[in-house]
């Protein structure tokens, strides 16, 4: 060490390094590990089925029947008809004594021609004079307007055999431009196919014909309130003809009148459905009543 002089200051030498040498991290030393791609999220859960009907959702002595195509049709038009259109029914009773004594004194003339002649060819040709008389019944709402159709298209509703559950079917055939034809032709139009040939027909489906015509008379039904669909002013039901006891008087209607008999004629009632849109009571009863007049006044 040295000797320290008066006045002077020692300088003492460090005795080693001032501070250790800083060591490199790690991280430099050594090459960034690989980051490990984070696993795929999970797939989400699949929505549970709609349950479909069938021997688990039954009761003890049920039995699960599929919808046919033809009974969806049905009741999608049917639904939707009932929802957008205001239906009003009226109900006429018609005398049917002048068709059935001209159809017995000439069902023998038509068979010669190949042509069975029934009830439901008057029941069309009557309807055209309905049609002609109130042009309304015979046309298609829109929001804008009416489209009064000048052709005259009957449809007849023709029922399909039921099946062992006791579901059927129906088809509406549609007789074009009727009006240019008489009774031979609108009977020889109208022959609809019959029985399982009837299965066969289906393609042949429901389109809805502006003048429809359903004759559930054949079924023994008096009468019932007919469905319209869209496109239609309204359908005429016709029940079934039997003999009803009816006052025939020789006076005023309603006045007692030693004249006035009991008379057993041959009946039907007419079930006129309408679109209360397209036509009014007092319309629609005006299309009956040239219907009734056909028939009756046939000659």
């Amino acid at each position: 060490m040295p000797a320290r002089s008066a006045g002077k200051p020692v300088v003492v030498p460090p005795r080693g390094p001032t501070s250790a040498p800083v060591a490199a991290p790690a991280a430099q030393k050594q090459q960034a590990a690989p980051v490990a791609s984070p696993p795929p999220p999970a797939a989400p859960p699949k929505p549970a089925a709609a349950p479909t009907p069938g021997p688990a959702k039954l009761q003890a002595g049920e039995e699960f029947v599929a919808h046919n195509r033809m009974r969806q049709l049905v009741a999608r038009n049917t639904t939707q008809a009932a929802f957008s259109i205001p239906h009003v029914t009226t109900m006429w009773d018609v005398n049917m004594v002048a068709v059935l004594e001209h159809r017995k004194a000439h069902k023998a003339e038509f068979a010669a021609a190949g042509v069975n002649l029934t009830v439901t060819a008057y029941l069309i040709q009557a309807i055209l004079a309905g049609l002609k008389a109130v042009p309304a019944a015979n046309s298609t709402w829109t929001d804008d307007g009416l489209i009064i159709k000048r052709a005259y298209h009957i449809g007849m509703a023709v029922a399909l055999p039921a099946d062992s559950y006791g579901v059927g079917g129906l088809i509406v055939p549609v007789i074009k431009n009727a009006g240019d034809l008489n009774l031979l032709g609108v009977a020889c139009g109208q022959r609809w196919p019959s029985g399982r040939a009837r299965i066969n027909c289906a393609r042949m489906r429901c389109r809805a014909a502006p003048s429809p015509l359903t004759n559930y008379g054949t079924s023994g039904s008096r009468f019932q309130t007919p469905v319209i669909v869209n496109g239609q002013a309204g359908i005429l039901g016709v029940g079934a003809i039997e003999k009803r006891p009816v006052v025939v008087s020789k006076g005023s209607p309603l006045e007692a009148s030693a004249g006035d008999y009991l008379a057993f004629l041959p009946m039907t009632t007419l079930g006129f459905s309408y679109d209360h849109r397209i036509l009014d009571g007092a319309t629609a009863d005006a299309f009956c009543a040239a219907v009734k007049a056909a028939l009756e006044k046939w000659q």
